[in-house]
């Protein structure tokens, strides 16, 4: 009865109807990694929404207490987050297809279709981005102060990319901190350092 319980409160986690878990950018994308799995919110914020991240970080750490997991649909950058891994591009790549592949091509001058770009043609090519990015969520965010007014370049790709991959690993900071409180209430933190982020997922 306990378990059906608690598979009960993680299905409405889960649940469209509460603000805390978004389908990754991946699910509008055919034959994309991690389709299926979702991330943590952005937009989710104020008092309510921290205790529910708590109580999610108290239902994992239950789960590595009684060695008894649950459905839990959280994507693999999300649980790299979690142990205080620092994910890489080819990790968003799993949630956010469109946007791994965008960074690829800016940093490295690389577009498919013309690799090795001039400046004056990079330029013209991605002029039409701004110092502005959308989160997990879709919300737009600025990169920097004053970003909407500035403009991707050639001579600017680096930091563009460098600032893009920045504010989707720290886009959920706020959420992470109140799951990992939870979490740290039931398991110890100390304890909580010696698992990979695949071993996390696995005993959740």
């Amino acid at each position: 009865m306990l378990f059906r319980s608690l598979d009960n409160i993680c299905a409405e986690l889960h649940s469209e109807a509460l603000p805390l878990l978004v389908r990754t950018p991946n699910a509008t994308q055919l034959n994309a990694l991690d389709r299926d799995r979702r991330t943590l919110n952005p937009s989710a914020v104020g008092p309510r929404a921290v205790r529910m991240y708590e109580l999610l970080g108290a239902l994992l750490g239950l789960c590595l207490r009684t060695r008894s997991p649950l459905p839990f649909e959280l994507s693999g950058y999300a649980w790299l987050q979690l142990v205080g891994e620092t994910p890489s591009v080819l990790e968003l790549y799993r949630v956010d297809r469109d946007t791994a592949n965008l960074l690829l091509r800016v940093r490295h001058n690389n577009d498919p279709s013309c690799p090795g770009l001039s400046p004056d043609d990079f330029d013209a090519l991605y002029g039409c981005f701004s110092f502005v990015y959308h989160r997990s969520d879709g919300t737009v965010a600025p990169l920097k102060p004053g970003g909407a007014d500035q403009w991707l370049s050639y001579a600017t790709r680096h930091e563009w990319c460098d600032l893009v991959e920045e504010l989707r690993r720290c886009e959920c900071a706020p959420q992470l901190g109140a799951v990992r409180r939870g979490l740290a209430a039931v398991v110890p933190a100390a304890a909580l350092a010696v698992f990979t982020a695949a071993e996390l997922e696995r005993m959740c």
